[in-house]
Order: C-alpha cells, then sequence, then structure tokens
C-alpha cells in the first residue's frame, strides 16, 4: 500500500488532471454556445435565451477558477509540473486564443446590440440586463484567456523567462492573471518586466485590445446601469 507521502502528489496529479479537463470542457461549451448566438439570427426572445445560458455559464466557470486559484494558492507552493507542460503546448495556446476572442466577440456583440436597440420602443428591460452580465463576464473571460496565453508563452520558452516577476523565481498561474488584468486595466504593471520582443508584441496586441474593449464595454456598462435599464 502506498504510503500518505506518495498518495498526495498523485491525488494532486489526479485533480489537476480532472479540474483542467473540466475547465476545457467548459470553455468548449462557451465556444459553442458564443459562436451560436453569433451567427444565429432566429428571433430576439432566442438570441438572448442562448446570451443568457453563455453568461450563466461563463460566471459558473469564472467563479470556479477564482476558488480553484485560491485553494491552490493556499495549499500548494508551485504549480503542478502538468499544469505547466500542457500550457507550453501549441493545442493550449491555440486553445486558449480561440476561447479568448470568441468571448470578446460574443461581449462585442451584446453592446453593438445593446446601442443599435436601446432607443427601441417596446424594447424588454431584461434583455438589457442580461446584455450587461454578458458584456462584462466577456471582459473577465478576455483578461483570463490572455493570462492563459501568457502563461503558456512563459513555459514554451522558460529558458529565456521572457516574463520576469519581482522576487518570483517560479511565477505561478496566478501571478499571469495578475500581469493580464493589471496590464488591461492599468497598461502599466509596475512590478513585471518583459524580456524577450515576441511577448512584447503579445502585451502590444493585448493592451491595444484591452483599451478599446474597456472603452466600449465598461463605458456602456456604467451608462446602461446609470439609465435604470430602461425602466426595469
Amino acid at each position: 500500500m502506498a504510503s500518505p507521502a506518495k498518495q498526495r502528489p498523485r491525488l494532486r496529479s489526479a485533480l489537476t488532471v480532472v479540474i483542467e479537463s473540466i475547465g476545457a470542457v467548459v470553455q468548449l461549451l462557451l465556444v459553442f454556445i458564443g459562436v451560436w448566438y453569433l451567427i444565429t439570427d432566429d428571433g430576439e426572445a432566442a438570441e438572448n435565451l442562448r446570451l443568457l445560458v453563455w453568461s450563466v455559464i461563463a460566471t459558473v466557470y469564472l467563479a470556479s477558477t477564482v476558488i480553484w486559484l485560491n485553494i491552490d494558492l493556499r495549499f500548494h507552493d508551485e504549480d503542478h509540473p502538468l499544469l505547466k507542460r500542457a500550457s507550453a503546448s501549441t493545442v493550449v495556446r491555440v486553445f486558449s486564443t480561440v476561447v479568448t476572442f470568441t468571448s470578446s466577440l460574443v461581449g462585442l456583440t451584446a453592446a453593438a446590440d445593446l446601442i443599435l436597440t436601446r432607443a427601441v420602443s417596446g424594447r424588454i428591460a431584461v434583455y438589457e440586463l442580461i446584455a450587461v452580465w454578458a458584456m462584462l463576464a466577456s471582459w473577465a473571460l478576455f483578461h483570463w484567456g490572455f493570462a492563459r496565453i501568457y502563461y503558456s508563452r512563459y513555459h514554451r520558452d522558460e529558458a529565456e523567462r521572457p516574463l520576469r516577476f519581482v522576487a518570483t523565481t517560479h511565477p505561478r498561474l496566478i501571478d499571469f492573471v495578475y500581469f493580464s488584468y493589471t496590464n488591461g486595466t492599468s497598461f502599466a504593471p509596475s512590478d513585471v518586466s518583459v524580456a524577450t520582443s515576441r511577448m512584447r508584441w503579445t502585451v502590444v496586441w493585448h493592451t491595444t485590445f484591452s483599451f478599446f474593449f474597456n472603452a466600449l464595454i465598461i463605458v456602456l456598462t456604467m451608462n446602461t446601469i446609470s439609465g435604470g435599464f430602461g425602466g426595469l
């Protein structure tokens, strides 16, 4: 019988595989529903129902991710090697990119729909609420997706250390989450240096998209909320 000390690493490995697999399935579901929402035009009610389902799944996924990151941070000093190896693969990097930009398109489409139909008389106010919810969820998924892209690129070129965190020799996924959200909101993380041209190019794309994404979605969301959701 294996000792408890040997069982714990095996348990963590199994949990890592299960959690990452569930996460991948949920993200595939988000991509499927998101594309379905983007390409199908079958009436306002049906479209908003799909957008609502997408928003609920995205919110549950994001909340579960926050809980998982918090638990893993408290109980482990480093990310599991399986997570690092998997993240360095081209498949995972492409997958993260697809999920990131699909989520962005869902949010931008919801924003555009909200702009174009706000003045329409008889519009159901709850549809505005769903659109705002989807925009906020897509904003969070956009930056979470870039955190995974940064994480993937870092471990693909780990010997070069393309991102260098102050006082952190072995950065964890949560460090890249910090970098992504800070870069996406303040555009100037002060305690992380970008050391390679390839990573700088990734940061340029992230910062540029973030600027327009924030300007459209966050401002529109605040204006919609302050306007009372059309009388809701």
